[in-house]
């Protein structure tokens, strides 16, 4: 089926955002971070998120610091209204999936919930310590990110699982089963990030050495 002259449609989306940031040094051991942003949609109202960072300084060579925010993702015109049919073989049979926009009649049908943004609030911690005299550095830094409503395509949903309804839907679409983008699972994650770096300056050159670990979940 690929795309059709029906697939062809025609949306818009207005949105306007307003975004401010400081960074400020209250003492000679402690700076701070902070930043707002405001923004509007024309079609899912409005979102206010911020974030807030520090790094204290508790020795002439140790410094720890932290973040926290908060984040927002409207789901992207081509995720509500996209729509095409394929050929896809599916449990070794060859079948018409259709691809079907969230707001259309058989998304209602199938009681496909209407897309709602994705929003995430994320924190992390740590500390950087330097051995001026080894030219070395050490960072640990411990995140942890979480996302809700994560936008996914659903699996195909078969002509025989649906109401008589739907079938009719299904019948002049041409189509054997049918998907759609939804707002499907929360996410988290979380992890620990260790960094070494050294330094060695030679007569004529200089070498970098750098060591990174990750593990995460």
């Amino acid at each position: 089926g690929g795309f059709q002259p029906d697939n062809a449609i025609s949306k818009n989306r207005q949105s306007v955002a307003a975004y401010g940031a400081v960074e400020f040094n209250f003492t000679d051991w402690l700076l701070v971070d902070a930043a707002l942003r405001y923004e509007n949609y024309s079609d899912f109202g409005s979102t206010f998120n911020y974030q807030l960072a520090s790094r204290i300084k508790l020795a002439e060579n140790l410094n720890f610091r932290f973040a926290g925010s908060t984040g927002f993702r409207a789901p992207s015109i081509q995720q509500i209204y996209f729509n095409q049919t394929s050929t896809l073989f599916t449990s070794g049979q060859l079948l018409e999936v259709g691809t079907f926009s969230n707001d259309s009649q058989l998304a209602n049908l199938l009681g496909i919930p209407s897309l709602k943004q994705e929003t995430s609030k994320s924190a992390s911690a740590g500390f950087t310590y330097r051995i001026p005299s080894a030219n070395l550095l050490f960072s640990v830094d411990g995140y942890f990110t979480r996302i809700d409503n994560r936008i996914l395509l659903t699996g195909q949903f078969a002509k025989s699982a649906v109401s008589q309804e739907a079938q009719a839907v299904y019948d002049a679409e041409g189509v054997n089963a049918a998907q759609f983008f939804t707002n499907a699972i929360d996410t988290e994650t979380r992890g620990i990030d260790f960094v070494a770096s050294h330094t060695a300056h030679f007569s004529d050159f200089r070498l970098e050495n750098n060591f990174a670990f990750n593990i995460n979940k």
